[in-house]
């Protein structure tokens, strides 16, 4: 579906766990940043990526983790009333 919007300027997707919690992201059909890393580079268009839903207390390791692992897309952490304009 991502690939198909071809006009796609963002790309707003959750990560809820961080690696060591793999299992359980994947047991409750939620991504850790391995997985997003699998996951963006199935994408031939390029949006800016934005991080959201992350674990509570775990967002700075879980955010650490994505950039190690998905660094290239430099994905962001969505922001509380962050507006984006088209």
């Amino acid at each position: 579906m991502v690939n198909a919007t071809k006009n796609l300027k963002y790309l707003i997707i959750e990560t809820a766990f961080s690696n060591k919690e793999s299992d359980i992201a994947a047991a409750s059909k939620h991504l850790c940043p391995k997985m997003l890393a699998q996951e963006l580079e199935k994408m031939r268009v390029s949006p800016e990526v934005f991080i959201t839903h992350l674990k509570p207390g775990e967002g700075a390791l879980t955010m650490k983790e994505v950039g190690e692992a998905a660094g290239r897309w430099r994905p962001r952490m969505l922001e509380n009333n962050q507006e984006f304009t088209l």
